[in-house]
């Protein structure tokens, strides 16, 4: 499994500035409260299909085995459908985290330049997937607190870290993410169809 840490704050930059181009709300520029919900509602669907694997969702056998490495499991037993979904999920977060980021007037440079913790696991197991799920719930949390006046970047840092922890368990590959997100919403808006519920308007 490879983790993809290497540029990430400079395609976040890159992507944050398409992401800006389909930001449709009330008061947008002057509304933190709008992304901070979508950020959380995003973290809690996106762990909510995680979770489905421990009740044998997903997979051919409909079942679980934990004894099983993780890895394979996921490269070799998980439906392609489901890291379809997950990926769209992933890319919504990117998306309301890019937006807040934006209202706190806060950069991904910024963030970068912040000095932060590093980890590089070697071996994945499931246990490790669903703390980082955990730690990604505390730290969107701590974000939902933040204003520009006390913009905290390890938190930001922290989340990113764990999506792109998140993204490797099921070999999903960043730039793909970010770009499937971006022409999503840009189809999307072509339609006049950003405003709206499911995946598939």
């Amino acid at each position: 499994m490879k983790i993809e840490y290497k540029n990430i704050y400079k395609k976040l930059e890159k992507y944050q500035i398409e992401a800006l181009k389909t930001a449709q709300y009330i008061d947008f520029g002057r509304n933190d409260i709008y992304p901070k919900l979508g950020l959380a509602g995003e973290v809690g669907e996106l762990c909510n299909k995680i979770k489905k694997i421990l009740r044998g969702d997903y997979n051919e056998y409909n079942q679980f085995n934990p004894e099983l490495h993780l890895v394979e499991f996921f490269h070799n037993y998980l439906t392609d459908k489901f890291k379809q979904d997950l990926k769209k999920e992933i890319g919504d977060i990117f998306w309301y985290l890019s937006v807040l980021m934006y209202e706190l007037r806060v950069t991904f440079k910024e963030i970068n330049e912040y000095p932060k913790y590093n980890y590089l696991p070697v071996e994945l197991y499931k246990e490790d997937l669903y703390e980082s799920c955990l730690s990604l719930i505390q730290q969107t949390a701590n974000i939902t607190y933040m204003f520009q006046n006390n913009v905290k970047p390890d938190n930001i840092d922290g989340v990113i870290k764990e999506l792109l922890f998140i993204s490797g368990c099921f070999d999903l590959k960043i730039n793909d993410i970010l770009q499937t997100n971006v022409n999503k919403l840009q189809k999307r808006q072509k339609k006049n169809k950003i405003k709206g519920s499911g995946d598939n308007r």
